[in-house]
């Protein structure tokens, strides 16, 4: 009862919060029409609803920034977000290997792999999608996303929108050198290619030593990485009504995989693996989007498809001799087909959705795992076929009153197959899982760009099995997992003041899991299984304030507190109680970006991370720590140049760690302090 009257106390502060917040002058900053009578900042239209809205009109917590306001911060990565997003967190442990947990939920590590970036609408299940490359912008959205985005969203939903073919020729080069012999160069150019066609084209290279030092090598290059990107988009328009997108995505990476230490004493800069390891990845992505407009109404289709490979050589013991290794590959072969259809009067009292979708996917897995110098060997195949209807509509009940009910139907049949390498030992099943996923939002509007809203929403994480698994003995345990679902209740505001040159949002929410997908013992053997329940609750905050011409200014903070509320079966203990990992308590941010009008400009920004766990005991424990970055530089005519810091406190912290064995913590440390200079030039 004491927990139940802690979230119900916590909701009633957070609405009186909410309410109270909303200045009652703020009328006064709009004009009769209802538009801002002052100079106010750059409206973002963002599409996570899957229609284009502006930012502040959607009722969820949803992050977005331009491709221009990232370059500015000199954000050129995934990793780089936490920084501008509350709520959000990542856990990099290779050099673009990394997972996400929005509000807790991802923060388990023994959870089966998700996929929950979007690029231009498709789901690409690759782990190399970690860079920004000739973006337009990003849309990062906290809490249930079920019923719009199906499986694996049940957290949140970071969509990449890339740069689309325009009208005009234009084209664009970037270099960029900084420490660790980090180099990055990249270009795009597009345009118009006749009357009814456009194209575009953008390459990118990055690569670098890294930062850790091998002490039995004496190698300071340990962790290098090296990753090739393409993308090519042609753009067919026969008139106003139709257009067909088509574009191909080409990625390749290579990098040693020996950033782990043994950081049991601390954070450490320092490997003394005798096996250097490997990284590599690859990836082909094709995508058609179609769109016709019908008058009241467009039609969109998105057919998609991708081939993505991952190998790793992993070192798990972390010492000159070779007691516990891994080698690891898979790929994911994947089509994707989504046809939907929407009202477009925006204006209208009833605004709909609706639409279809179909998975078809193939994964392969070769496992092979050392003990003390025996290797035991695996492969499996798990094949997908799933659809799924979905809907949304929105309704004004009345001229300040809006309800928005969406639900999707999933279904998905899964089968798998696995034999153990050179043993008699096979596995041939299947399983059906379907899932309704609701959700609710009743908004109010309480003065003109001021309103509160609740929803509450239904998500899940799709069952899987345990494909990775070497052991005939572990697989006869059992090796089907069923679907986790969340629960997800929040209560916002967001509102605008100072005639639209200051935004402000807040969001209070508590997240419920059951079935949660854990790695649990069973009659001596480790096995994923559905063992868990936990929850999570929260508050987050936002602002963005255009403070005077040229001169713009942000923070975020959130508070956040996720614990197990029952795990059965762990390996080493009873985590029922504990913090959920990989999730800080508190993290605080602001930041801003300067442009003065002869063309020089800075920008810089600092986060708190407050303390987190990073294993499900709670036995590891990173402190709170601030990271700093900040850039200075000139923009001229179509050329700029700047020189930048990251990490500028020059801070030792941990990613990622988890206990090997007795007196063997295996971790990933943050990236120190580094400098380096870069270049544009447009054309």
């Amino acid at each position: 009862m004491t927990g139940i009257r802690f979230r119900w106390a916590l909701l009633g502060a957070a609405a009186a919060m909410l309410l109270c917040s909303a200045p009652c002058g703020a009328a006064q900053a709009y004009g009769a029409n209802g538009n801002a009578t002052a100079y106010s900042m750059e409206r973002i239209k963002v599409t996570a609803r899957k229609v284009e809205e502006d930012l502040q009109d959607v009722s969820a917590s949803v992050s977005a920034f331009s491709g221009a306001e990232l370059e500015d911060l000199g954000v050129n990565g995934l990793a780089d977000l936490p920084l501008l997003v509350p709520g959000l967190g990542v856990q990099r442990f290779g050099a673009h290997n990394m997972e996400f947990n929005y509000r807790g939920i991802g923060g388990v590590t023994t959870m089966s792999k998700t996929w929950n970036i979007n690029v231009d609408g498709v789901t690409v299940p690759y782990v190399g999608l970690d860079t920004f490359f000739d973006v337009e912008r990003i849309e990062v959205l906290r809490g249930g996303q079920g019923a719009l985005y199906g499986r694996n969203t049940h957290g949140g939903v970071i969509n990449i929108v890339t740069r689309q073919p325009g009208d005009v020729k234009e084209g664009e080069v970037s270099a960029s050198y900084s420490s660790f012999n980090t180099r990055r160069i990249s270009g795009a150019l597009g345009g118009p290619a006749g009357q009814t066609t456009s194209y575009r084209l953008a390459v990118q290279h990055r690569a670098s030593d890294g930062y850790m030092e091998n002490s039995l090598t004496g190698d300071d290059g340990t962790d290098w990485s090296d990753q090739l990107s393409l993308r090519g988009t042609v753009r067919y328009a026969p008139d106003d009504v139709t257009s067909l997108t088509c574009a191909l995505t080409a990625d390749t990476y290579s990098s040693a995989n020996d950033g782990w230490a043994n950081v049991l004493g601390g954070p450490s800069l320092t490997s003394t693996s005798g096996n250097r390891g490997t990284d590599n990845g690859g990836l082909v992505s094709g995508r058609a989007t179609l769109t016709h407009d019908l008058g009241d109404m467009e039609l969109t289709s998105i057919a998609a498809f991708s081939n993505s490979r991952y190998k790793l050589d992993l070192d798990y013991d972390l010492s000159a001799a070779s007691m516990l290794d891994l080698r690891y590959r898979e790929n994911f072969q994947t089509f994707t087909e989504e046809l939907r259809l929407a009202s477009t009067d925006a204006d209208a009292r009833l605004r709909w959705l609706t639409g279809v979708f179909f998975l078809a996917e193939r994964t392969n897995y070769h496992t092979g795992f050392n003990t003390m110098g025996v290797w035991s060997y695996s492969d499996a195949v798990v094949d997908s076929l799933g659809g799924a209807w979905f809907g949304q509509a929105s309704y004004d009940i009345l001229p300040s009153l809006e309800l928005s009910v969406g639900l999707r139907l999933d279904a998905e049949r899964r089968t798998f197959d696995w034999q153990a390498v050179g043993g008699a030992a096979t596995v041939d099943d299947g399983e059906t899982w379907f899932a309704p996923l609701p959700s609710a939002t009743l908004t109010y509007e309480l003065a003109p760009g001021h309103k509160v809203y609740g929803s509450v929403s239904r998500g899940y994480r799709v069952g899987d099995f345990t494909a990775n698994e070497v052991g005939a003995a572990t697989i006869g345990k059992g090796y089907t997992v069923d679907p986790e679902f969340t629960l997800t209740s929040e209560l916002g505001y967001k509102g605008e003041a100072a005639g639209g040159r200051l935004r402000f949002s807040t969001a209070v929410y508590h997240i419920d899991w059951d079935d949660m997908q854990v790695n649990a013992v069973v009659g001596g053997q480790q096995l994923r299984q559905n063992a868990g329940k936990a929850h999570s609750d929260g508050v987050e905050g936002e602002v963005a304030w255009a403070a005077a011409p040229g001169l713009d200014l942000f923070a975020t903070a959130s508070w956040m507190r996720a614990v197990f509320d029952e795990y059965e079966n762990h390996p080493t203990g009873d985590p029922t109680g504990k913090r959920i990992p990989n999730t800080n308590e508190c993290t605080v941010g602001a930041g801003g970006t300067y442009h003065h009008a002869s063309g020089f400009f800075v920008a810089a920004d600092a986060t708190w991370f407050g303390e987190k766990y990073l294993d499900e005991l709670n036995n590891i424990k990173q402190d709170p720590y601030l990271l700093g970055n900040a850039r200075v530089g000139y923009k001229a005519d179509g050329w700029s140049v700047a020189v930048f810091g990251r990490n500028l406190g020059d801070v030792r912290y941990l990613v990622r760690a988890y206990e090997i064995m007795a007196g063997v913590n295996a971790g990933v440390v943050g990236e120190p302090m580094s400098f380096g200079v870069e270049g544009l030039y447009t054309f």
